[in-house]
């Protein structure tokens, strides 16, 4: 596998940086539950956690990790904050997901414009003396791949660990594994030597009157919540909510075991 390198993204973008390919597309997908949402529209913010907050043991699997046998000197800070969207605009399995409660907190769908997203948070971070980055997730790897990758005799490991950077930091926080690969993930990371880290998230505010393309809903949603979403959208914003069509509101089966079994912490060899 290899590294693809960090590029800068050209004006109005002056901290933003991307990993591997730029992402082409003009919109971007947040899928959130009700409640989430709303708060989002409310307070004009979106979340960024910190990654040991991640439900997939996975995922944060390098996040956690010991890298003092490859740190390079100077060192840099491993820690950061996150924000996962997708590129997939029909993707049941999140409706599925991010619906906590099918009457009272069903999932939400946030379409947004992928320039105006970028140019309000980056803007933000900037303020705060920090980099904004963005990368599209990768799932090329098993699972088994993914857990042994540290390890010296592995066949990836020189391309992510060899004069080790942040570069190649930020592709291993990209990795999760192929049974995934129909979220379409894109990830945006926050970084720097003044990143606060007393809380596990961090509130970017971000206008949505200016942002949003469409906010949908599951089909049979309730007149209460579709008028809480209206009041918080405003008048201002002008978008109609729209429904999913293709939903179909079903029960969530219960996560396997092998998916999100806890993993060992892990040293860097």
């Amino acid at each position: 596998m290899s590294i693809k390198s960090l590029y800068k993204l050209s004006n109005p973008y002056h901290n933003l940086f991307g990993i591997g390919d730029i992402l082409r597309s003009k919109t971007i997908y947040k899928y959130m539950p009700f409640e989430t949402a709303l708060l989002c529209l409310q307070n004009n913010t979106i979340r960024f956690s910190d990654p040991t907050e991640w439900k997939d043991p996975f995922e944060k699997y390098y996040y956690t990790a010991d890298y003092s046998n490859v740190m390079p000197n100077p060192q840099f800070d491993t820690r950061l904050f996150a924000c996962c969207l997708t590129q997939n605009r029909d993707c049941e399995a999140a409706w599925n997901m991010y619906t906590e409660d099918s009457d009272k907190n069903p999932c939400v769908q946030f379409k947004i414009y992928l320039g105006q997203f970028r140019r309000y948070v980056e803007k933000f971070v900037r303020d705060k003396g920090m980099n904004l980055y963005e990368g599209a997730v990768t799932y090329k790897l098993k699972d088994s791949e993914i857990l042994h990758l540290y390890q010296r005799g592995n066949k990836n490991h020189q391309n992510f660990f060899t004069d080790f950077s942040l570069e190649k930091y930020l592709n291993l926080m990209l990795l999760k594994r192929h049974f995934y690969e129909y979220e379409g993930e894109v990830r945006y990371f926050i970084h720097g030597d003044k990143l606060c880290l007393d809380k596990k998230f961090m509130d970017i505010t971000i206008p949505w009157s200016l942002c949003l393309y469409s906010v949908k809903l599951p089909p049979n949603c309730s007149d209460d919540l579709k008028a809480k979403l209206e009041t918080a959208l405003d008048v201002n914003y002008q978008l109609c909510i729209k429904e999913y069509k293709g939903y179909h509101p079903k029960k969530i089966p219960s996560i396997e075991n092998s998916l999100y079994a806890p993993l060992n912490s892990i040293t860097i060899e």
